[in-house]
């Protein structure tokens, strides 16, 4: 919410009427380039998170940090997807 200026309950009205949450969120002046930032940012986050607290092998740290840029592109797909009338 601090980093969209969107709460939970506004992204969920705004899927339910069929628009884009990327799209609102790009409204209230957060570019695309600075939502992928954020994704990517939380996600180098928790793998540094995962591998203080399990100590996790360099191979798995790798495999993890290697799936950050899918995982990103996944969300921003998912952040941009407009609902069509069926």
């Amino acid at each position: 919410e601090d980093f969209s200026g969107i709460t939970r309950e506004e992204a969920r009205g705004i899927r339910q009427s069929g628009e884009s949450v990327g799209e609102a969120i790009v409204d209230n002046g957060v570019s695309e380039s600075e939502i992928r930032d954020f994704f990517e940012d939380q996600a180098e986050d928790r793998v540094d998170t995962l591998v203080d607290e399990y100590d996790l092998s360099d191979e798995s740290e790798t495999n993890l940090r290697d799936a950050i840029s899918d995982f990103v592109e996944k969300m921003i797909e998912r952040l941009f997807k407009v609902r069509t009338a069926e």
